[in-house]
């Protein structure tokens, strides 16, 4: 007891110095704390200081392509089911299932009594109304041969009479043509003389251009003046009746109407020419016009009045030939019409008797035709029946099926092969409605990872059941790469979409997919960016873009899910 409080009074501490110790051990632990604080920031410092690695790409338009990717059955290419079309037995057989066979080739061969002896029967039969017919036929050909005969006769002299009838219209046309030819050129040299002779006359007259002969003005025709204003108002006349005549071009259709006005303007110019020359009667000498060139005159006048009245006769004498020969050629070509109405009828009547004896020969062989068709429709029936129990192959291929032996019993539409072509197949398989824009016939695809096809087929419309578009990819199978009826895996490059300028193809896991939206990570001095996008397809590892970015968007690929907007990161390239 002494002892236990002997130590409790060495233990007892003063009172002051109990107050240094609690000031002590304050200053100990905030010290402590102080330091557990720095070493805390320190350890924030070297962690900012790490700032995340992210794995980013640098979009393009040209990136890559989208690949679907699907399961189909490889099909031959054609595949038919060869039935048997009679009843019977199978008594060869001469391929095996495997073989390759080609279109035609014989494959078995099914005997039946009833078709051998009705085709025996039938054959016979139809010789026979072969030969009855032929008999038949030959009388009435004959009949029929020596009408055709006749009417070639008679075709040969309607011709003839034809082209003597044609050969007097070209004559005729000739002769008209040579005759018109002629009185065009005649003319013109009556409408020369015409127009030579109103200006001789005018010299005289002095109607449209002064008297060239002096002297001439004051005596022309001084004994009867009338007979001068009756030569220039003939002078007006004739002039005016040439212009007109002058004025139009003169052709073979028009010339004989042109060659009767010429007459008629050379009968005006033939009585100016008369009355001219009345006037130089009645016309004196004076000084200034002597007795010799009065004479003179008279002379000239005399020679154009000779000129006007040969040019009038032969005037006359074109026209009158025009008329004669119009006669005349109507009367080659009536002679003509008649000898060649006369041989057509003569062809009517022949082609009359042809038809007649074509009639007779039609039911003179009536019985025997009738008899012969008859016996070759049971003649074909009996050799179709016959051709049936011969067995062929299609078309060129493969026998994928054998399902008979010889000696087995047969019925109609009991199967016996199945032909296919293998060494080109096509692969069936289906895709999403959505795709079916980006794909198109001729793309290439790959099969099994190793070969390649082509898009062949794209139905236009989906699947009532699976509501998928079904499509066919080709593929020559030469090499027999491919068994009909396995599966292969095909990939379809989405052509369309990938070579669309407006969509960026980037992978799957940079998009974060929500229900109403979806978000891609990007950099922008080198923070986190989160962008709202659009996007048009989604395959198992790829998504299209169709708006949100841009060209040179750095996204981010891989490390980023964690990551807030405003983040700075490390970039390394994806």
């Amino acid at each position: 007891m002494n002892s236990l409080n002997m130590n409790k009074n060495k233990l007892k501490v003063p009172k002051k110095s109990k107050r240094k110790y609690i000031i002590y051990f304050l200053i100990l632990a905030i010290s402590y704390l102080s330091g557990c604080s720095n070493k805390n920031k320190n350890e924030n410092q070297d962690q900012n200081t790490q700032k995340p690695k992210v794995k980013i790409m640098n979009i393009s338009k040209s990136n890559e392509s989208i690949i679907f990717e699907t399961t189909g059955i490889v099909k031959p290419m054609k595949s038919v089911t060869v039935k048997s079309l009679i009843n019977g037995t199978i008594v060869d057989a001469y391929i095996e299932q495997g073989n390759e066979v080609l279109s035609g080739q014989s494959l078995a061969y099914i005997y039946d009594e009833n078709i051998e002896t009705n085709y025996a029967a039938a054959t016979n039969l139809y010789s026979i109304a072969q030969s009855s017919y032929s008999s038949t036929l030959s009388s009435a050909e004959e009949n029929f041969r020596q009408a055709q005969i006749n009417l070639d006769k008679a075709q040969e002299s309607f011709e003839t009479a034809n082209l003597n009838n044609e050969d007097t219209k070209k004559n005729t046309e000739i002769a008209m043509d040579d005759a018109l030819i002629n009185a065009v050129i005649s003319n013109e040299s009556f409408l020369n003389t015409t127009r030579n002779t109103l200006d001789f006359v005018d010299g005289i007259l002095g109607v449209d251009d002064d008297i060239v002969y002096g002297g001439l003005s004051n005596v022309f025709s001084v004994k009867d003046i009338t007979i001068k204003e009756k030569a220039q108002r003939l002078y007006r006349q004739t002039k005016s009746e040439y212009e007109i005549s002058n004025s139009t071009n003169i052709n073979s259709k028009n010339i004989k109407n042109k060659l009767n006005n010429t007459i008629t303007l050379l009968r005006l110019e033939k009585d100016l020419i008369d009355t001219t020359l009345s006037g130089l009667y009645s016309t004196i000498t004076s000084a200034d016009f002597s007795q010799t060139s009065l004479s003179t005159l008279m002379t000239n006048v005399i020679t154009y009045q000779s000129s006007i009245s040969g040019a009038l006769s032969q005037a006359q004498l074109s026209y009158q030939a025009i008329n004669n020969l119009e006669v005349t050629n109507k009367m080659k070509l009536d002679q003509s019409r008649s000898a060649l109405k006369i041989s057509e009828l003569g062809l009517e009547s022949a082609k009359t008797a042809l038809s007649n004896a074509e009639q007779n020969k039609i039911l003179t062989i009536g019985g025997a035709a009738n008899s012969l068709q008859g016996a070759k429709i049971n003649f074909d029936l009996s050799s179709i029946n016959k051709s049936r129990q011969d067995i062929t192959a299609p078309f060129s291929g493969v026998v994928s099926k054998k399902m008979i032996e010889v000696g087995d019993e047969v019925s109609p539409g009991q199967v016996l092969f199945e032909i296919s072509v293998i060494n080109y197949v096509k692969i069936e398989s289906s895709i999403p409605y959505d795709d079916m824009n980006y794909l198109k016939i001729g793309d290439e695809v790959t099969i099994n990872d190793n070969i390649k096809g082509i898009l062949s087929k794209i139905d236009p419309v989906a699947d009532s059941i699976s509501k998928k578009i079904n499509i066919e990819v080709g593929y020559d199978n030469s090499n027999m790469e491919l068994v009909p009826e396995s599966f292969a895996n095909i990939k379809i490059p989405l052509s369309k979409l990938s070579e669309d300028n407006n969509v960026y193809i980037i992978p799957l896991k940079s998009v974060d997919l929500e229900q109403d939206k979806a978000t891609v990570k990007i950099i922008e001095d080198n923070k986190i960016k989160i962008k709202e996008v659009k996007y048009l397809q989604i395959t198992s590892d790829k998504i299209v873009i169709s708006s949100g970015l841009s060209e040179g968007d750095q996204v981010v690929i891989e490390n980023g899910k964690l990551l807030s907007e405003g983040t700075e990161v490390e970039l390394e390239e994806y």
